[in-house]
Formats: structure tokens, C-alpha cells, sequence
């Protein structure tokens, strides 16, 4: 009985912190996905660069044709989210 009674006390603790910082993990969420705090747009360069990559990835990968360009976007995309940059798009 007093093991229960202190997992209940423990629980009881513990549950407005959690949910304190559950609501703080989703405010900054939000906050963060704001346009004040936008992703920078990859230089063209660097988003050539990506697309040759992919494009040589899908080749080996032997991709279908009809599924090459949206596995080219995104490879892209997720390269570019790596980097920090904002995603396309289209190529």
C-alpha cells in the first residue's frame, strides 16, 4: 500500500511538470515557426549542386522515371533542411 501511495504522490509531482514543459515545447514550437524566424533560401549554386547529386543518387538508386523528379525534390529538400536552408518548391 505505501509503495502505491508514493507512486501516486510521485505522479501527482510530477504531472504539472510535464505538462508546464509540454506546453512550452509547443510554444516554442510556434514561435519558432514564425516568419520572423524563417529559414534563409539556399544560394542557387548550392541548389544546383544538391539537384546534380540526387539526380547521379537516382541513377544508382535506378529510380523509375516517373518517380525521378519527386525523388530529386526530395533529396534536395532534405539536404537542404540539413544545411539549414528553407525547402523548395520545384527544381
Amino acid at each position: 500500500m505505501f509503495v502505491c501511495t508514493q507512486r501516486h504522490t510521485q505522479f501527482s509531482i510530477h504531472r504539472p511538470l510535464t505538462l508546464s514543459l509540454s506546453a512550452l515545447i509547443c510554444s516554442a514550437g510556434l514561435f519558432l515557426s514564425s516568419p520572423v524566424f524563417a529559414m534563409p533560401s539556399a544560394p542557387q549554386a548550392t541548389v544546383a549542386d544538391l539537384a546534380r547529386a540526387c539526380e547521379q543518387l537516382a541513377s544508382e538508386e535506378r529510380i523509375h522515371s516517373e518517380e525521378k523528379a519527386q525523388f530529386i525534390l526530395e533529396c534536395v529538400n532534405d539536404q537542404l533542411t540539413e544545411l539549414g536552408y528553407a525547402r523548395i518548391n520545384s527544381l
